[in-house]
Order: C-alpha cells, then sequence, then structure tokens
C-alpha cells in the first residue's frame, strides 16, 4: 500500500455543501492533516497513531481519538471507500454500507481509497488546563 500515497481530490467545504477530500490507502493521517491544514481545513480525526497509521487502516480499523471529539469518529467522518473485494472485483459503498467496513481489519475488501469530510479549521481550540500552585489549605 506504500505506493498508494496520493491525495487525489479535495472538494472545499461551502454554505451549500460539505468538503470531501479522496485519498489513497497509503495516505498517513499526519500527511493528510498537514496538507489540509495548508488550505486551511481538517479532517479532524486525531487519532494517537496519527504519525504511523494511515486513513484506510484507521477506517478499517474503526478508530477514534481524544482530539477527535469535536468532529466525531472515523464512522462519523467517511463517505465511502472503495477497494477490492474477495472475488477481484472493484466495489465502492456508501451510506448504510460502509457497515461492511468498519472494525473488518481488511476481511470485507482490501481498501484502494477513502473519501472523507472536510471542515475548514475552527477559529479556536477549546483545550483546557488548569495549573495549581500548590497542594493544601
Amino acid at each position: 500500500m506504500t505506493s498508494l500515497d496520493k491525495i487525489v481530490l479535495i472538494k472545499e467545504p461551502t454554505a451549500d455543501s460539505e468538503g470531501l477530500v479522496m485519498v489513497e490507502a497509503g495516505v498517513f493521517g499526519d500527511k493528510l492533516d498537514e496538507f489540509l491544514k495548508q488550505k486551511g481545513f481538517t479532517h479532524g480525526h486525531y487519532p494517537a497513531s496519527l504519525t504511523i497509521s494511515t486513513i484506510a487502516g484507521n477506517t478499517v480499523t474503526c478508530s477514534n481519538g481524544i482530539f477527535s471529539l469535536f468532529f466525531g469518529n472515523i464512522e462519523n467522518l467517511v463517505l465511502a471507500v472503495e477497494g477490492v473485494n474477495g472475488n477481484g472485483q472493484l466495489v465502492k459503498l456508501e451510506g448504510d454500507n460502509l457497515k461492511r467496513v468498519f472494525r473488518t481489519e481488511g476481511s470485507t475488501m482490501i481498501v484502494t481509497r477513502v473519501w472523507l469530510k472536510v471542515f475548514k479549521i475552527p477559529a479556536h481550540d477549546y483545550f483546557l488546563s488548569f495549573r495549581f500552585d500548590h497542594i493544601g489549605e
């Protein structure tokens, strides 16, 4: 899958339609994130394995991440997948048929492309932390 490493298409979100990006199976999450951020967008999926996992791998394992909470888990972000099934046929799944791919670890098909939702980067991040000067009364 390492040669399937291209970001094939991006459609910017508008007031009338959601944005999307189509990537090949070998695109790593951090590479997609960097590409989208340069354009002012995000896919909103941030698992702990972002730098070492591919978008297709995230899809078939149904990954999630603590920083993905605003946008949802991967199953909320994937619009379609394309791949080769056990009969050697090229198949594209969308809508309710996507349930056949999530949590399958590749047993339904070998995923070759994934279509994901794309969002404009939010104006503010709402991550909070607190620091206490001391513990005690």
